[in-house]
């Protein structure tokens, strides 16, 4: 991905995850989706716990 896209002004007070983390994220995400993924997940509300 080259592009990179300026933030709007009202957006920058709302984001999480700063291009640090963002990269860790990525990074963790390429090198063991498994993982990466069911963590993730584990931050949603299921009424039934995820699967496969």
């Amino acid at each position: 991905m080259s592009e990179m896209f300026e933030i709007p002004q009202n957006f920058q007070g709302s984001v999480w995850a700063d291009d640090e983390k963002y990269q860790q994220m990525y990074r963790e995400s390429v090198e063991n989706p498994e993982a990466f993924w069911a963590e993730q997940a584990e931050r949603v509300h299921w009424f039934k716990k995820w699967d496969k």
